[in-house]
């Protein structure tokens, strides 16, 4: 059964989203027309669309289904960062499959559409907030690593080549904004 409107995963979800929108802007506001702060706040805030009414097994589908429903409200921008915003090493297939299990037909629907996709300066600024937002506070990307690194008690080849990924990604926007990404965010 699907959870109510007001249950404490689209609560979460919520929280979080808006966490996200406000990262986005403030860092978008900073890079000088690069990334438009409406634009960066509005993806912020509907990314994680596709969440809300999914039961927890059927999560990892929420990239598609946010996608589909921005597609279906002709809002391509939007779509395109809800399908692309997990993964920041989108061609690897092997991430893919981790991600989206035994649903081959979502994962090749995901791959096809990702495959297609330019990833923007947009996109990457989603990723990375995404990545650094809670339901309540912010997190650095290296401290949020060693939070998966203790929880999956491991260091696995997934987990580094994303870490390093979304160093990248810091890397990336700290051109954007010439300043320390953490500044902004944390200030």
């Amino acid at each position: 059964m699907a959870p109510s409107k007001f249950s404490a995963n689209n609560i979460k979800t919520i929280k979080h989203s808006a966490m996200v929108a406000n990262a986005a802007r403030m860092i978008a506001l900073r890079t000088n027309g690069i990334i438009d702060s409406d634009m960066a706040y509005m993806c912020g805030i509907f990314h994680d669309i596709g969440k809300l009414d999914l039961d927890e097994s059927e999560k990892y589908k929420h990239p598609l289904i946010g996608y589909q429903m921005m597609i279906e409200n002709g809002d391509k921008t939007i779509a395109e960062v809800c399908i692309s915003h997990p993964f920041v090493t989108p061609y690897r297939t092997n991430y893919l499959e981790c991600y989206c299990g035994n649903d081959t037909e979502t994962l090749e629907i995901i791959l096809d559409v990702l495959s297609t996709l330019t990833i923007t300066p947009l996109i990457r600024l989603i990723q990375f907030c995404d990545k650094i937002s809670g339901v309540d506070k912010y997190m650095s990307i290296e401290d949020k690593f060693e939070w998966y690194r203790n929880k999956y008690n491991t260091t696995s080849n997934l987990i580094e080549t994303n870490f390093d990924a979304y160093m990248e990604i810091k890397k990336e926007i700290e051109e954007y904004i010439k300043d320390d990404v953490y500044k902004i965010v944390f200030n």
